[in-house]
């Protein structure tokens, strides 16, 4: 942990910090003075006296000031310490982002990380030439961003999204790569203006090389984000469609057989869903897609272990094929 970890702030009775309001308020009421806690029989009928409610403003208060306090402390070591090699350092850096990966689990303090000026010593740590300080920054902004408007749009702002991008598209770590596609699925994710700028920097096309990339974790993360990114918004499915993605997935499920072809299966199942379009270029003879996907079900049948890709491959076939199989698949 960052070496601002030890507070002198008031913690929970298992020693870690309340992170959210819920956890704040248990955290109040085991630490009423006194130590009561009202029963379910009482505490919705009995006013919060005077006294203990100046209590627990004085409580949150002090609180919000120590979680400041301490983020505050992990982005001056990283400011320090940036530039630095010596393995104390480097360590201390590490500590210092793995603390407010921590904090910023509450969208609460995520926010504040940005008010209180954090967001360029983050950018300076995604640009370090070390790999660990990338990987650990693009992991806290998918934190800091998921499910979270506020600073997804901070994030666009900021002109994290290029940065990300670029990161994914040519860095030489595959740890990197696959946390800076985890920052940008969260960034994207159901936002309209951050989905917006992923187009304009031709985001699509980042993708499509991460799913060509050889590497399995980064193909099927790529795979989730074009789905979760298809039934989010149907439009994708035009823009996907004329981008040659159908050529592209048939190609990679074509490859020898790996668990990212599970992923992939799934993806052009969304694509041709109510696209007429997808559908008929599945026919193209040239693709043989028909064929591979026959092939397919005789490979993976009886192994449970591929079930799933089994039905995406017979879902598959019953919209793109119909009549040519109907009968095959229900033997």
């Amino acid at each position: 942990m960052a070496s601002g970890s030890g507070s002198g702030g008031s913690r929970g009775q298992d020693g870690a910090e309340p992170k959210n309001l819920e956890a704040l308020l248990k955290f109040a009421l085991e630490h009423t003075p006194g130590g009561e806690v009202p029963d379910e029989s009482t505490q919705n009928h009995a006013p919060m006296s005077e006294e203990r409610r100046e209590w627990l403003n004085t409580a949150l208060s002090g609180m919000y000031k120590d979680v400041v306090k301490e983020m505050q402390k992990c982005l001056d070591i990283l400011n320090e310490k940036l530039e630095s090699d010596n393995d104390e350092d480097q360590e201390q850096k590490e500590n210092a982002l793995e603390y407010l990966q921590d904090l910023c689990d509450s969208m609460d303090n995520a926010n504040d990380l940005h008010k209180i000026g954090g967001m360029p010593t983050l950018m300076k740590c995604l640009h370090s030439s070390n790999g660990e300080m990338k990987w650990m920054c693009a992991d806290l902004l998918a934190t800091m961003s998921q499910n979270n408007p506020y600073m997804q749009q901070v994030l666009i702002d900021d002109q994290f999204l290029p940065v990300l991008l670029d990161l994914l598209d040519k860095d030489c770590v595959d740890m990197v790569r696959i946390k800076a596609l985890y920052a940008l699925s969260c960034l994207v994710r159901t936002h309209t203006n951050a989905q917006k700028e992923f187009i304009k920097l031709d985001g699509f096309s980042f993708l499509i090389r991460a799913l060509q990339s050889g590497v399995n974790k980064l193909q099927i993360k790529s795979a989730f984000m074009l789905k979760a990114m298809i039934v989010d918004n149907t439009e994708f499915k035009d823009m996907l469609y004329k981008m040659g993605f159908v050529q592209q997935l048939v190609a990679l499920i074509q490859t020898p057989h790996d668990v990212s072809h599970e992923h992939m299966l799934s993806v052009l199942n969304n694509l041709v869903t109510n696209h007429p379009g997808c559908i008929k270029e599945c026919q193209e003879p040239n693709l043989q897609l028909e064929s591979t996907l026959q092939q397919k079900l005789k490979d993976l049948k009886g192994k449970e272990e591929y079930q799933e890709e089994l039905e995406y491959t017979k879902e598959l076939l019953s919209k793109c094929f119909p009549k040519d199989n109907s009968s095959s698949m229900d033997r």
